[in-house]
């Protein structure tokens, strides 16, 4: 059913995640996309920025079990959509998670997530042991050395797939 996406819809969709944000901030709906599909959206308004005021995000548990992970998703910003200076996409973390500056030590945990950057460009967010400064790496989405761009109004496929190094 089209409209708003809450808690309870979270918990019954996602396996009762260990926290959310934005979602009971009524920043999160479920949509018709033009095919007659249903998809989750989720709003970030124009002039705010940050976790608190904008997106929306919720963590799920795994167990340690796993030394290969995938998370593929289809986006879509609705036109017009200004990039402005960036946000996050939904991503992987892991161990302690590592976020919101530090450099891991190899066995803290660690961080990749999407994020836009300026006019579009994709870029995956990363935090690791040799990463060049506090806060995470951006390693650029690229085809032929042009960069990968978000383009409002166009779906895209998001694919991100970790191996771990046991």
């Amino acid at each position: 059913v089209a409209g708003p996406y809450d808690e309870d819809m979270l918990d019954v969709d996602w396996n009762t995640p260990a926290w959310s944000g934005g979602v009971d901030d009524g920043r999160v709906s479920v949509v018709k996309t033009d095919g007659g599909n249903k998809a989750v959206a989720v709003r970030y308004p124009e002039g705010e920025y940050g976790t608190s005021e904008t997106g929306a995000q919720w963590k799920l548990m795994f167990d340690d079990s796993h030394d290969h992970v995938r998370l593929s998703y289809r986006l879509r910003f609705l036109a017009p959509f200004d990039f402005v200076r960036g946000g996050k996409l939904p991503g992987l973390i892991g161990g302690e998670g590592n976020t919101g500056g530090g450099i891991p030590d190899g066995t803290d945990g660690w961080s990749a997530r999407m994020m836009w950057r300026v006019d579009g460009a994709a870029v995956q967010y990363v935090y690791h042991p040799d990463q060049p400064q506090h806060y995470g790496e951006d390693l650029p989405w690229a085809d032929d050395g042009d960069p990968i761009r978000f383009e409002p109004g166009r779906w895209h496929e998001v694919v991100h797939e970790i191996r771990m190094n046991k």
